[in-house]
């Protein structure tokens, strides 16, 4: 039988990289102390999350998002098309909203209050 092999993507690639590097900063902090290894994995866990905020740390996120198949989905067109008709109702209440408050401030004297019982004034 043939063993298949399993491609992760960019982690699989980035795996061995970062196990070196977890195992020499355990060498290290053992060798110099607790007044490395605290600032020290600090510093370490602020340069990873600020690195993925580099442009080459956001290529990374996206072709690893892309591998695992977590592109965002597509919009369906009946979906756009309906939020082309939403946006066109809210712009249409925006215009009768503003033409309300034209004509609330433009009326220099107040109209007469009817009743609803029927009599007239």
């Amino acid at each position: 039988m043939k063993k298949e092999r399993r491609d992760e993507g960019a982690f699989s690639k980035l795996l061995p990289v970062a196990g070196l590097m977890v195992i020499g900063y355990t060498i290290a902090a053992v060798k110099l102390g607790l007044g490395f290894a605290i600032p020290g994995f600090v510093m370490l866990i602020g340069g990873g999350v600020g690195f993925l905020f580099t442009p080459l740390g956001r290529a990374l996120t996206r072709s690893v998002e892309a591998e695992a198949g977590l592109e965002p989905p597509l919009l369906p067109g009946e979906l756009l098309a309906e939020l082309d008709e939403l946006r066109a109702r809210v712009a249409e209440l925006e215009e009768r909203q503003d033409f309300s408050e034209r004509m609330l401030a433009s009326e220099s004297h107040p109209l007469p209050i009817r009743s609803g019982r029927g009599s007239t004034p």
